[in-house]
């Protein structure tokens, strides 16, 4: 039955199902379906609210985590592209990343400023 669903409909699905079963664990925290579907719903929201779209390409550069699983959960909710990128990457790096993926948003840490490509 759930076996041609969206990623964010099978999250809705065992949120309505089953909404206190932990879906994300890590040594930190554990989120639980229902909490996934509410956290992810807002932070699309916010996403939405500040233009990223359907087909939009998301940088998304944090370290793994439950953080970096909500948001990478929100930006595909609504139909944008994440672009997943390394917290490893040195300064040219990350230019050829974001510039090769055509990355129009950046979310996750924060890189000093002087570490982003020009127009980044």
């Amino acid at each position: 039955m759930t076996e041609h669903l969206t990623v964010g409909a099978l999250i809705r699905h065992h949120a309505a199902d089953t909404p206190d079963k932990p879906m994300v664990v890590d040594p930190k925290e554990r989120i639980a379906y229902g909490d996934l579907d509410e956290k992810t719903r807002a932070m699309a929201s916010g996403l939405v609210a500040a233009g990223v779209g359907k087909g939009s390409r998301v940088g998304l550069l944090m370290p793994n985590g439950t953080d970096w699983v909500l948001t990478a959960l929100a930006v595909t909710r609504i139909g944008a592209i994440l672009v997943p990128l390394s917290t490893m990457l040195t300064p040219t790096e990350l230019e050829a990343q974001l510039r090769t993926a055509s990355v129009q948003f950046r979310h996750g840490r924060r890189v000093p400023r002087a570490r982003l490509p020009r127009g980044a």
